[in-house]
């Protein structure tokens, strides 16, 4: 079993601006709740396709590190250390998205994961780079949650998440 304790704050692909434009909201009254939706709804998305969207360094405790592990989540760009039993190990980390170590057992596993920046004329885009398909189910649940600020409404509005969303997300989805 594995936790991933983060290393840094997640931060939303999707900027405050575009989800007021795909929300029509012209006014600033609300930005604290737009930005707090998206944060949500970011967090939704990466938890279920199992894929981290912007650039960040994860920690991850595993309870009993075995010596070869396929990463149940993506897109990794390094494993930077690998600690077991308290210990530094070698370690190596295949395109497969497999991490072969030399020793097994209680591990703490630092690594950068996400999809690269998007420069482009002076600017850096750190969401440009993720699919757009999870953009657009992030504004998606963005929307349906700005809407529905309740749990339920009424029978007629109930919705887990919109199918919609599941539909973008689940080809890009991660299965370990």
């Amino acid at each position: 079993m594995y936790r991933i304790a983060e290393g840094s704050v997640p931060t939303s692909p999707v900027g405050l601006a575009e989800a007021k434009r795909h929300l029509r909201v012209t006014h600033d009254d609300e930005d604290l709740l737009i930005g707090s939706l998206l944060d949500a709804a970011t967090a939704f998305c990466e938890n279920y396709q199992s894929r981290f969207y912007v650039r960040r360094q994860i920690v991850v405790h595993h309870e009993a590190l075995p010596d070869c592990w396929r990463l149940p989540f993506a897109p990794v760009v390094s494993v930077d250390s690998v600690v077991v039993d308290g210990h530094p190990v070698e370690s190596l980390f295949d395109p497969a998205g497999r991490l072969f170590v030399s020793a097994t057992g209680p591990a703490t596993i630092t690594a950068t994961v996400g999809y690269p920046p998007l420069e482009a004329e002076g600017t850096t885009d750190p969401g440009g780079n993720v699919p757009r398909s999870a953009r657009q189910a992030i504004l998606l649940l963005v929307g349906h949650w700005y809407e529905l600020r309740e749990g339920i409404i009424s029978e007629k509005y109930y919705t887990e998440s919109p199918f919609s969303v599941r539909a973008l997300l689940d080809p890009e989805r991660v299965f370990a």
